[in-house]
This record gives C-alpha cells, structure tokens and sequence, in this order.
C-alpha cells in the first residue's frame, strides 16, 4: 500500500505515515511456526519518500503489535485435536503462563 501512495506523489521529499493500522494474518501455509505462536497481528508503516519524475526511494519501517492472550471462542486444532483458547488460559490462571505484548518491525528500501 505504501509503495501504491508513494507512486501518486509529488516531486519533494516526503514523511509518511500510515493513516490506520491494518489487520494482518499468519496462515498455516505460509509458515506453521508464525500461524502457531501469532496468528492475527496489528501492522502499521511509516517511512520517507524521495519522488523525482517516474523515480522514487521509499525508506519504510514495517511494525507490527500483537497481544499475546487467551480470547474466548478461539481455538486451533493440531494433530486433528481442536485446543481452545479457554484450555490455554487455564495455565495463565494456574500461574503456569503469562500474557505480553509483541512489538516488531522490519525496515525496507525500495
């Protein structure tokens, strides 16, 4: 999305940021590890743009937030058993587990 507003820019030098954060998603096809520990995440961009005619630099820094909790109705299934998010809260409340927030970003020029 940034690299489609970048291209409808004016000649200069420009700082942009995204103007909602966007749902994203890890699907099991694309990598199992991510689809298991993340799931659904918040993303969010912002950047420098240099544009001069039908050239641009587009400096991004890609950031993504995820709360790592147990939300009732979720579940996922392993193996061919469905685990509920309600079972996996019950560590949280045995002391065995822990909610936290997840911070990242990856920094891209194109």
């Amino acid at each position: 999305m940034a690299k489609g507003f970048t291209e409808t820019l004016d000649n200069g030098i420009h700082r942009i940021t995204s103007g909602s954060v966007s749902p994203g998603y890890n699907l099991k096809t694309e990598n199992w590890n991510w689809y298991y520990a993340v799931g659904g995440y918040s993303a969010w961009g912002k950047g420098t743009a240099e544009v001069y005619g039908d050239c641009y630099t587009l400096e991004m820094e890609y950031k993504v937030f995820d709360r790592y909790n147990w939300d009732a109705g979720k579940f996922v299934k392993i193996l061919g058993q469905e685990v509920t998010d309600e079972f996996m809260g019950t560590f949280h409340k045995q002391g065995l587990a822990q909610e936290f927030d997840m911070n990242g970003s990856v920094k891209k020029t194109i």
